[in-house]
């Protein structure tokens, strides 16, 4: 699916379709490939998030940024973190080529989490996709290459469709 027709289907369906069709869930990954110091600043210079941890270590890093509107935290990872990473044995070739696509195209991760102590005035789903949505607008203003390797939504996940997985380079 393109990224603009699945940015405006988040826009537009009701909260009760953004799982079932968009897959917005809790550990909702968004693959990168960008300048990791790039990204990490955007989120610190924006006025909507909040750092408030870092760890690093053996060559791995991982910022935690509140989004201060609330209901959402972020990870953001120097490295490829959640959807379906690992090469399942036996996977058929269009996963298999998927997972490729994806360790090769792709080197960090933001994950959006669902934080209980600050709501926004919106589902938690909801405020899962607007944050989507405003990490997508930053890669689109970027031209950074981006993938949601769980986009394919939970109605389609049996048998997974691929065709649903959002690229944008």
């Amino acid at each position: 699916m393109e990224l603009e027709k699945y940015l405006e289907k988040i826009r537009t369906s009701p909260d009760e379709l953004l799982n079932k069709e968009l897959g917005i869930s809790d550990n909702y990954p968004i693959f990168l490939n960008s300048d990791f110091e790039k990204v990490i600043n955007h989120f610190k210079k924006s006025k909507n998030y909040k750092i408030f941890a870092h760890y690093e270590g053996q060559g791995r890093q991982t910022y935690r940024f509140a989004y201060l509107p609330g209901t959402v935290i972020l990870q953001v990872f120097n490295y490829l973190n959640g959807g379906r990473i690992a090469l399942p044995p036996g996977g058929d070739k269009e996963e298999t080529a998927h997972l490729v696509r994806q360790r090769r195209d792709y080197n960090m991760t933001v994950m959006l989490h669902a934080y209980r102590k600050k709501k926004m005035q919106v589902s938690n789903i909801r405020a899962r996709a607007i944050v989507a949505d405003e990490i997508c607008r930053f890669a689109i203003k970027e031209n950074l290459p981006i993938c949601l390797p769980e986009s394919v939504g939970t109605d389609f996940l049996r048998p997974f469709d691929w065709s649903r997985v959002v690229y944008s380079s």
